[in-house]
């Protein structure tokens, strides 16, 4: 939004009146909130897929198709009638990595540091692969319960008429599946 004001005094106190405004182009996303670092969305897709690539071939083609489905906001169908799209959903609407893209920022960590603690328990490669799979699809029911509001993040429509009320990604994402 771009102002033209003066400072006016008004009963001894400064005041900001505004001349004329002009409303901004774009969409609310650009006023969410974003990652207090660098966040580079390229760095976590390849991040994702070195990681997918550590799962056995089965589970590899699974994650691909999975990533390539979230990914499309047009291909998350279970709830047509909501913006879906995962690479730029917050992880949450308040606690951690509620900011644009956080949801698949904390995928990506969920997935690596399954993949880290499978390696060093020595666990086989089948095992691995099920735990990279399971941090890779643990909270992809937040893409039902968070919604985008405005500039701000809210509970979901969807899971207020189910009545759903706290930890609603975990019925979402059992509907999703």
């Amino acid at each position: 939004m771009e102002l033209d004001c003066e400072i006016q005094e008004y009963k001894g106190q400064d005041q900001l009146v505004v001349k004329s405004h002009i409303a901004a182009t774009g969409s609310a996303t650009s006023f969410m909130p974003k990652a207090p670092w660098d966040l580079v969305v390229s760095d976590l897709k390849s991040r994702w897929q070195e990681t997918a690539a550590k799962t056995t071939e089965k589970h590899g083609e699974f994650l691909k198709s999975f990533f390539r489905n979230i990914t499309n906001p047009e291909r998350v169908a279970s709830f047509p009638d909501q913006d879906r799209d995962f690479e730029n959903h917050p992880g949450s609407m308040k606690i951690h990595h509620a900011y644009t893209h956080g949801l698949l920022e904390h995928t990506v960590e969920v997935m690596e540091i399954a993949k880290d603690i499978c390696i060093r328990m020595n666990l086989s490669e089948r095992e691995t692969s099920l735990a990279i799979v399971g941090a890779a699809i643990h909270d992809v029911g937040k893409l039902v319960e968070v919604d985008v509001v405005g500039a701000k993040y809210e509970q979901s429509s969807t899971c207020k008429s189910f009545g759903w009320t706290s930890n609603t990604h975990l019925y979402s994402g059992l509907i999703m599946f």
